[in-house]
């Protein structure tokens, strides 16, 4: 099978450093690779067990991360399932020295229908905004008829504040889901999800909604959105 990779700067003296967020698909495993470039090697210590992966045929991504450079460690939000019951969103810190699960979970037991993921902090507040696809309540569907929500927490994962709806074209095939992995709280993150109409012949990725343009950025402060749809045909030729 094949694995999955994200790459982020390490905070060592050595500025070539790497810190790798590792997805062994196989294992069900995830893992921090830290390359050191003086020695030319990689050092691997496990993160998660238990995070079953799933091929990014139909939707991804289903893990995510963002810099926290104030504090030399990474923001990493990963899936532990998607689709599926009681499948959580968790929220790990890592650093080159350590590596500490938030104490709570972005989702915790999901009911179903929920997946894919994104993370971004708002570098002047501290603010750690969490996007996913899918209701909480299980009243969506995955890959055909879902939205885009988000939770914030003020204290680096202690506590989560309400999920709350991000997106407001009503429910569709979402296949992709990004946002800004840093950002201030003036100038604002731009979230950004594709989505699969099979029913649109645009041929290439436009920023509509249904053939008009859209620019929701004042669903919630701080944050802009940005709809693209995308042709599944166009993608596959």
């Amino acid at each position: 099978a094949l694995d999955y990779m994200l790459l982020a700067p390490g905070f060592a003296a050595d500025t070539q450093d790497i810190i790798g967020i590792f997805w062994d698909r196989s294992a069900n495993e995830i893992s921090r690779k830290l390359y050191d470039d003086s020695a030319d090697s990689w050092a691997e210590t496990s993160i998660a067990t238990s995070m079953t992966s799933h091929v990014a045929t139909t939707d991804a991504p289903y893990m995510a991360i963002a810099a926290d450079l104030s504090n030399t460690r990474i923001l990493l939000v990963a899936w532990s399932n998607r689709d599926t019951l009681n499948a959580d969103l968790r929220m790990f810190l890592v650093s080159e020295a350590a590596i500490t699960e938030a104490a709570t979970n972005v989702v915790l037991n999901s009911v179903d229908d929920q997946g894919m993921c994104a993370v971004a902090l708002e570098t002047d507040t501290g603010k750690v905004y969490v996007f996913y696809v899918g209701a909480s309540d299980g009243s969506e569907t995955l890959n055909s008829a879902v939205r885009v929500y988000y939770k914030v927490s003020t204290d680096t994962g202690a506590t989560w504040g309400s999920e709350t709806l991000l997106s407001t074209h009503g429910v569709d095939r979402i296949i992709h889901l990004s946002c800004s992995h840093r950002f201030t709280a003036a100038i604002g993150a731009h979230v950004l999800w594709l989505r699969g109409n099979e029913s649109a012949d645009i041929g290439l990725p436009v920023v509509s909604v249904n053939g008009v343009a859209v620019n929701e950025s004042n669903v919630i402060p701080a944050l802009q959105v940005t709809q693209i749809i995308v042709d599944p045909d166009w993608m596959a030729r």
